[in-house]
């Protein structure tokens, strides 16, 4: 599923630095064509110190933006990612979408359907057996592309969120 999904950044070596926005809703189709056309517009003018980034964004899922960046010719620099936080907020502001919002969790259900959780209710879902450990969850943490196709989509137990639930 993660190789499948992130088939448009097969270009990219697997220590490509990599951030992942998870959205507060599905996105429609028009707003994927939307957040890819600016994302494309973005990344073909992102710079470090005057120097070209090789970089990519794309949707994924309907509601995970994820931007890469080969940094074998430029690597990313702090007033750099700075740039591209801000230009997901200003995304986010058009489209009315948060894209920051760490507390919503999104997991394959037993049917393998995405669906949202509060972590604020995670216990309590624990408790009810609506989540268990084996729950497919995606972890946005990721760091590399190589991290993405390994750890992005992890059950709970085997996730950040074991150390506050188990």
């Amino acid at each position: 599923m993660i190789k499948e999904a992130l088939k448009n950044f097969s270009d990219f070596p697997d220590k490509s630095r990599t951030w992942v926005y998870q959205a507060d809703r599905d996105l429609s189709e028009d707003e994927i064509h939307f957040v890819e056309a600016n994302l494309a517009n973005f990344t073909t003018q992102w710079e470090a110190h005057g120097k070209q980034l090789h970089a990519k964004g794309e949707v994924i899922l309907n509601r995970f933006l994820v931007i890469m960046i080969d940094e074998n010719n430029a690597a990313a620099t702090g007033c750099s990612i700075d740039k591209s936080v801000h230009f997901v907020e200003q995304l986010g502001k058009t489209l009315m979408i948060d894209w920051f919002n760490r507390l919503n969790i999104i997991y394959l259900d037993e049917h393998g359907v995405l669906s949202e959780f509060d972590f604020r209710k995670a216990e309590e879902l624990m408790s009810e057996n609506k989540l268990t450990p084996e729950t497919m969850i995606f972890n946005n943490n990721v760091a590399s592309k190589g991290d993405m196709i390994e750890n992005w989509l992890v059950a709970i137990k085997d996730s950040w969120m074991a150390r506050q639930l188990m």
